[in-house]
């Protein structure tokens, strides 16, 4: 969570907004394996980012291994005004009515 925490940050700080999530797990053999995801929405949320990054992890946890390294990278990045015009283009082509106080992109389970 921690780790989640600090790039959300950063991307924050930057008010940027990421698609795309990557993992990095390092085996104690030095063995490394990379993992992406892209979200169908941008966010800048430290939940959505870790529910992802740990639903890329599992599989490795299943591994006997033992884990050197684990990392977490955000990319496809946006400016977060360009990503909210970008969600009411898409709501407005979408629907003939919306209402604009539940607009919102989240990633479903």
């Amino acid at each position: 969570a921690q780790l989640s925490e600090e790039v959300v940050g950063q991307a924050q700080e930057q008010h940027v907004c990421f698609r795309t999530v990557t993992i990095v797990v390092r085996f104690a053999d030095f063995e490394t394996h990379t993992t992406s995801f892209t979200l169908k929405c941008a966010t800048n949320d430290v939940k959505t980012l870790f529910s992802t990054a740990m639903q890329l992890l599992v599989r490795y946890f299943k591994d006997s291994r033992k884990i050197r390294l684990v990392g977490v990278r955000v990319t496809k990045l946006g400016k977060e005004r360009q990503e909210m015009l970008a969600r009411w283009n898409f709501y407005i082509s979408s629907y003939s009515q919306i209402d604009v106080r539940n607009l919102s992109c989240e990633q479903k389970s």
